[in-house]
């Protein structure tokens, strides 16, 4: 922003210096002219310095619009990139929840598979005891059915060994699932915790940042309260300040270089207390109350 304002600066002084040398070289060429009254062509001569001067004065108003125009179209481009980051992390936050929507749909559809299961294992049982009692009336009646029913019952006490060890394979694996289930929602859990805590510590990460800052900002004069304005630092991993830039701007000028000003007095910036929490880009809202 200072080569900004140092260019048209420098070439208003270095035209207004030519005007004053050849100004001056002409009067001590001609010395006479300040002994005489004054005749039209020192007229002539002082209006075309005169316009000289005006025309330097437009161009310099021409670039210093072209500045306001660039800075004004930065600004602008800082906000959009804003805008678009902000959509970002609404689409992934979005994008999350139905994450976690169809893991919870899935949940109840395996908890209702295991209900039913657990039916159909039961109605097996019923349906073995009234074999068994059906079994029992056909030994009373004959010797030679007692021998067929022993021999369909030893297919039956077969069948049913191999449904019960299928039955005992089956809920082995369910018991597995579910265990796997159980572990998956306790790391989920864990998972929240550790996200909420390092939440916490970046909150607090943030604040030491813009504590620090305020410590080493100076209220320039005629600055009202109130003002607030957000600002970008761009920092080396041992908290050296390498940039800052005022995201959005709190209005006033004087009020945002000087805070660019605290935080570049603030370097090094604290550390964080996770250093897996440090970044080498950290915006905060910094107030002047």
């Amino acid at each position: 922003m200072e080569r900004e304002y140092r260019l048209p600066l420098l070439i208003s002084l270095s035209l207004h210096g030519v005007l004053i040398g050849l100004l001056a070289f002409s009067l001590e060429q001609n010395p006479e002219v300040l002994e005489v009254p004054a005749t039209a062509p020192e007229q002539q001569a002082v209006q075309a310095v005169a316009v000289d001067a005006a025309q330097v004065e437009a161009e310099v108003e021409r670039l210093r619009n072209a500045r306001d125009a660039a800075r004004q179209a930065e600004q602008q481009r800082v906000q959009e990139a804003s805008a678009r980051q902000r959509q970002a992390r609404e689409q992934a936050a979005q994008a999350e929840r139905k994450r976690k929507a169809e893991e919870r749909r899935l949940a109840d559809l395996a908890r209702k598979r295991a209900a039913e299961e657990q039916r159909r294992a039961e109605a097996e049982k019923q349906r073995q005891a009234e074999e068994q009692r059906l079994a029992e009336l056909e030994r009373q009646r004959t010797l030679e059915a007692e021998k067929r029913r022993q021999e369909e019952e030893r297919q039956r006490r077969e069948e049913a060994e191999r449904k019960r060890q299928a039955e005992e394979e089956r809920q082995r694996l369910a018991a597995e699932q579910a265990l796997k289930a159980q572990l998956a929602e306790e790391e989920q859990r864990l998972a929240a915790e550790r996200s909420r805590a390092n939440l916490r510590l970046r909150a607090q990460y943030v604040a030491e940042i813009s504590d620090k800052v305020q410590r080493n900002w100076l209220r320039p004069p005629g600055i009202p309260a109130g003002l607030r304005c957000s600002v970008r630092v761009r920092q080396l991993p041992g908290g050296e300040v390498v940039g800052v830039s005022i995201v959005e701007s709190s209005g006033n000028v004087a009020f945002d270089r000087s805070v660019e000003g605290a935080v570049r007095k603030a370097s090094p910036l604290p550390a964080p207390p996770d250093p897996a929490l440090f970044e080498r880009e950290i915006d905060f809202i910094f107030s002047g109350d």
